[in-house]
């Protein structure tokens, strides 16, 4: 591993996702970066192109100004004559040609050289990237070999006989946790149930991370299924916020998740073809706090379960 990608080694959690955010910040940079470049050389090479096409127009015998009828610019006649050799004109368009030819040439060149240099920079950028990812994720699970995460859940019953499940909000670092034992990968970020847009009381709340692979606004307009299918994207981390989605072992349906609500973290499920709701019916309950168990039997995390 080069110098660059040792300093990503890091010690705590919250170290780890602070220079993913870096290396976010810097992939983000670069992109913008070869944007502009590329910007910068199609408009240069639009105009230079452009004025020797437009040059051409401007190349016959007597469009100088100041040149009189029969005569070019110099005071040389324009009428043939025994001897005479190719128009002056034609060869004047033939040079411009040339021009134009070495010129497209010379750009094709420099727009080689750039892509080539970007491309270094976007796989460099990629690199350092991947290797902040890999850091959060080797933290995860240093700390679930040492940690397990305690979760207090409340299980409400309605009068008809739908449950309301309710689990005392989790700080940063142990939200990490349990996003990783239950939905299977650690968050793309480490406030991703915390930031000031989760609690916000007006207009919508995207569940999903803004990645250069993933549109929040999008997926939320997607609805559901969309919302459900951040779990099937790749990579080490998941592009998620204001939600742990849970992944049940060799149960299809219902999709469970955990919605931010306040201090705590709501139960939410659906069958297929359905949206989440809040009110879910007892066997969707009993799976998710049954599924919890399994993982405190297996020394994973602790749990509190209060059913009144």
């Amino acid at each position: 591993m080069s110098g660059e990608l040792k300093r990503l080694e890091v010690d705590t959690l919250a170290e780890a996702y602070e220079r993913l955010a870096e290396a976010e910040v810097e992939r983000a940079a670069v992109a913008a970066r070869a944007k502009e470049a590329r910007r910068r050389l199609e408009q240069r090479a639009h105009y230079v192109l452009g004025s020797l096409e437009a040059a051409e127009r401007f190349l016959d015998e007597g469009d100088e100004v100041g040149a009189g009828e029969g005569q070019t610019a110099g005071g040389r006649s324009t009428e043939t004559g025994e001897g005479r050799g190719a128009s002056p004109a034609l060869a004047r368009r033939e040079a411009l040609q040339t021009q134009l030819a070495e010129t497209r040439a010379a750009f094709a060149r420099e727009r080689a050289a750039l892509e080539e240099e970007l491309r270094t920079a976007r796989l460099r950028a990629e690199e350092i990237f991947a290797a902040a990812q890999a850091a959060v994720v080797e933290r995860v699970e240093a700390y679930l070999e040492h940690a397990r995460p305690h979760l207090s859940v409340e299980v409400a019953h309605l009068a008809d006989g739908r449950r309301v499940v309710h689990l005392r909000r989790p700080e940063r670092e142990t939200s990490v946790l349990l996003c990783r034992l239950l939905a299977g990968r650690p968050p793309g970020r480490l406030d991703f149930l915390s930031d000031e847009s989760v609690d916000r009381v007006e207009g919508p709340v995207y569940l999903a991370q803004r990645t250069p692979e993933v549109d929040p606004e999008a997926i939320h307009a997607g609805g559901a299924d969309a919302e459900d299918g951040l779990l099937a994207l790749d990579g080490p981390l998941l592009p998620i916020r204001a939600h742990i989605p849970v992944r049940l072992p060799k149960v299809a349906w219902p999709h469970l998740r955990l919605r931010t609500r306040g201090a705590v973290l709501e139960l939410e499920s659906r069958e297929e073809g359905e949206p989440y709701t809040h009110l879910v019916p007892e066997a969707h309950a009993e799976l998710f706090t049954g599924f919890l168990v399994s993982l405190q039997v297996r020394g994973r995390l602790t749990v509190e379960i209060d059913v009144p």
